[in-house]
């Protein structure tokens, strides 16, 4: 009898084996030679699920598993190990695909080797085909793994957020490097807030194009190899996705609160959001993607929030505290502002001092008691349950 687990991998790669033949549909050789192939085919996956979900909220009942996560449910339990499941499920599916990529990339070795060549003629562009293949399923069991864990944490993605994916999945894949030092993060936000989206979907498809090719380079060991860099992309990949959106779901409503009560507060906020960020020295990948979707969101919204890209410098880091002094909140916007705050120390991977001491102050400048101990709490409730150590992933959220 079929395991429930198995069962469900099988559902997910015959659904998704579906929308890999839509998808040879939509992309051709030249795509995938450019490499605009996985902005094409994130945007017709964002508008297919967005079509889904549509139909299925018309019904009153949706089963929980890859395909849909509801709200409601996903509130009562423990996000972390959900969202672990669901990394681990996916991990496991293109585990199988990568062994089989490679697998005919060694059968075409074989036979070619035996007939002198020959059989190479063939063997080898069917190989290329079947890892093309494979390469177009990967990519779409990630970009659903990316819907879930938005899901999972009450975040819908739409069409309308196929560049914040990109960008997302640009900074997991380190195509934008972590800043210099004594840049202090002003490169990396330029980049990162003026990205396009087909530049940053062709790097994107380049880089995984180039790493399929790689992987399935020698025979017998590619087998393995393709299989272990599949699950270490996921991984990677999941592990990202699911610390971006956690943040974002901790962020979230306070910062909607504010944006109600009193927005002029904004603009001090993302400053001293970047002056906790930048305690440790620089932006890492996780913080310049969510500094970025604040920046970013609130000028779609119209909010006058002007965020200088120059870099803090020593005289000029007291200036956001300033601005939160002369805002002179209330009580309950100012324990919002300093919520906020807190939510941006906490997630670094160690409460250092000086994240501590930009606390304090921020506390002292809207009048709010400061409490060392539900600072530290905070920060140990962002670590997430533990993912698959045996793939050498583990929780960094500082670079």
């Amino acid at each position: 009898m079929m395991s429930k687990a198995a069962a469900q991998l099988r559902t997910d790669a015959l659904k998704i084996a579906a929308a890999v033949t839509r998808a040879r549909e939509l992309i051709g050789l030249a795509e995938f030679r450019s490499g605009r192939w996985f902005q094409l085919l994130a945007e017709d996956y964002l508008q297919e699920h967005a079509r889904k979900r549509a139909e299925l909220s018309a019904h009153e009942h949706v089963e929980p598993g890859i395909e849909a996560y509801p709200r409601a449910r996903a509130q009562s339990v423990d996000l972390a190990a959900r969202s672990n499941i669901l990394i681990q499920r996916a991990c496991g599916l293109l585990a199988l695909t990568g062994a089989c990529s490679g697998a005919a990339f060694t059968t075409a070795s074989v036979t070619a080797a035996e007939s002198a060549g020959l059989a190479g003629v063939i063997g080898f562009p069917l190989a290329g085909l079947a890892a093309g293949a494979e390469m177009l399923f990967r990519t779409l069991v990630h970009l659903r793994l990316s819907v879930d864990l938005a899901e999972l944490y009450g975040i819908e993605l739409g069409p309308e957020q196929a560049q914040q994916l990109m960008r997302i999945y640009a900074l997991a894949l380190q195509l934008e490097q972590q800043v210099g030092q004594g840049d202090l993060g002003r490169n990396l936000m330029e980049r990162i807030v003026h990205m396009e989206a087909e530049q940053t979907g062709t790097s994107i498809g380049k880089y995984l194009s180039d790493e399929t090719l790689l992987r399935n380079i020698v025979p017998f060991l590619g087998i393995g190899i393709a299989a272990l860099a599949n699950v270490r992309l996921t991984a990677r990949l999941g592990s990202f996705v699911r610390d971006h959106y956690a943040y974002r779901h901790a962020m979230r409503v306070p910062l909607k609160k504010l944006q109600r009560r009193d927005p002029a507060t904004l603009q001090a906020v993302v400053q001293g959001i970047w002056a906790i960020f930048l305690a440790d020295g620089s932006l890492n990948q996780h913080e310049a993607a969510l500094l970025a979707e604040l920046v970013t969101k609130h000028r779609v919204e119209g909010q006058d929030v002007a965020l200088a890209l120059d870099p803090f410098v020593p005289e000029q880091e007291g200036h956001w505290l300033a601005q939160l002094r002369r805002a002179r909140p209330d009580a309950k916007t100012g324990s919002l502002l300093l919520h906020v705050l807190e939510v941006a120390a906490a997630m670094g991977a160690d409460l250092g001092a000086s994240e501590v001491t930009l606390i304090r102050q921020a506390a002292a400048a809207l009048h709010q008691p400061f409490d060392l101990k539900e600072l530290e709490a905070m920060a140990h409730g962002f670590e997430p349950a533990p993912l698959m150590s045996i793939l050498g992933v583990r929780w960094e959220r500082r670079a």
